[in-house]
Order: C-alpha cells, then structure tokens, then sequence
C-alpha cells in the first residue's frame, strides 16, 4: 500500500505497543520506507485517547485535535503518510481532511486477506 503511493517517510500510530514495537520496521526497511515514531509524550497521549476513549466510543474533540495535531507537526518535518495502526484511529482521524495518506491498518489486513484467499 504505502509502496504504491510511492510514500518514503511514514509515521506510525496506534497503542503504545505497536508504536514502540518493531512490527512494521522490517517490511519498511525492505522497501526503502522509513518509519517515523512520536516521542514518548505523544506515544502517551495517542495510547490514552485509544484506550481510555475510543474503545469505550467516546470521541472527544479534543483528542481528535491533539491526533491532528500531531499529524500536522510530523507532517512539516517530511513524513508523506500516517499508519493508523489500531482500528480504533480511524473514528478519530478524518481521511479527507488529512493532507497527506492514511494507511488504514485494517483495510491493509483485509485486503491481504483476500488476497490469500484467492490466491
């Protein structure tokens, strides 16, 4: 996905495990795509809007503006798209407003699932 958008330099968000995990570095670093991690407070401040709001259906606009935020300052230092790695991110992240891609983390599995499945 992020190799047909012709993407380099993404940013990974999600809970504080997959953000902090290596799950996506190998994959990336074949295909010459680095990967862009928030600092610890971000890395906090996204993993308690995941699982102190959003898996309990609560969106509050304040943490859909501190994501945004935080997709605003990564994007100013040259990311080129966002892995929204937690299915919860998308009800919080508007796709159509963000200036750069969004990689859908969820989509990407279902995707590949059908792939599988059909081949």
């Amino acid at each position: 996905m992020a190799e047909s958008k012709r993407l380099k330099n993404i940013l990974l968000l999600g809970t504080e495990f997959t953000m902090k995990s290596r799950i996506y570095d190998d994959q990336f670093m074949e295909s010459g795509i680095s990967l862009t991690r928030p600092d610890e407070l971000e890395v906090a401040s996204v993993h308690e809007i995941i699982t102190k709001e959003l898996i309990n259906g609560r969106l509050n606009e304040s943490s859909r503006s501190a994501v945004s935020d935080i997709v605003r300052k990564y994007v100013r230092a040259g990311v080129d798209g966002v892995i929204l790695g937690c299915t919860e991110l998308p009800m919080i992240v508007d796709i159509s407003e963000s200036e750069v891609p969004l990689l859908d983390s969820t989509i990407a599995l279902a995707d590949a699932a059908i792939d599988y499945a059909i081949s």
